[in-house]
């Protein structure tokens, strides 16, 4: 009778030692999934924090296409007005000669 009691005494700690090991094996599941989980949602906000830098790089590269076209076009303004400047003063120059020819004469 002692071995019976003894063998079901056994059986019933065996069944307490593995129900323990097995609540240590989910916690570590619960631990390794925590951190996993933790994980993902640093590397979603650091992708998200990508995504904005990406996102004001373009639009500042958008911005300076835009400057550089305003710049050229300005560019193009002053050479024009240059060269109108430089056919005024050529004109110029052609009615001092004739103004000097005229009073020399």
């Amino acid at each position: 009778m002692q071995d019976v009691e003894y063998g079901a005494y056994r059986f019933a700690r065996g069944g307490i030692l593995d129900g323990d090991k097995t609540v240590k094996d989910i916690n570590s599941i619960k631990e390794n999934y925590m951190s996993g989980l933790h994980a993902l949602i640093q590397g979603t906000q650091s992708l998200s924090l990508a995504y904005d830098q990406v996102r004001d790089m373009e639009s500042d590269y958008l911005d300076t296409q835009q400057r550089l076209k305003d710049t050229q076009f300005n560019l193009g303004e002053m050479e024009g007005r240059a060269v109108h400047a430089e056919k005024r003063e050529e004109e110029t120059k052609a009615a001092c000669c004739v103004l000097k020819n005229s009073f020399a004469a």
